[in-house]
């Protein structure tokens, strides 16, 4: 027999913090027939839906910004003088030190 549902499960949720919650009736029916559709955990529906609540909001720019920080460390932003894409024939020169890049065209039926 393969150990790999058990290692799976240790990757998986060994990690994971152990939590009671009281739901009401309700609820719990509403997740006992997602459980039924989906075939998935009661543990699993549980995470998705705070994984869903939890996560940023457009409007939390702050909490954006706070998980992306610094994840480019190593970004070189160009100068400013390479800044204007709207200079007549933009895109049919390639930048400087840089050969101009062709792509085939699609054929059509």
């Amino acid at each position: 027999m393969s150990n790999a549902p058990h290692l799976l499960y240790a990757v998986l949720y060994m990690a994971s913090t152990r939590t009671q919650i009281y739901l009401t009736a309700e609820q719990r029916a509403a997740i006992d027939a997602k459980i039924k559709r989906e075939g998935k955990s009661l543990a699993w529906i549980v995470r998705e839906a705070l994984d869903q609540y939890l996560a940023p909001r457009p409007d939390d720019f702050e909490a954006i910004l706070d998980r992306t920080f610094g994840t480019i460390p190593d970004l070189e932003v160009p100068p400013r003088s390479e800044w204007d894409r709207y200079a007549p024939g933009f895109l049919d020169r390639p930048p400087e030190g840089r050969e101009l890049e062709t792509r085939p065209k699609a054929k059509r039926s």
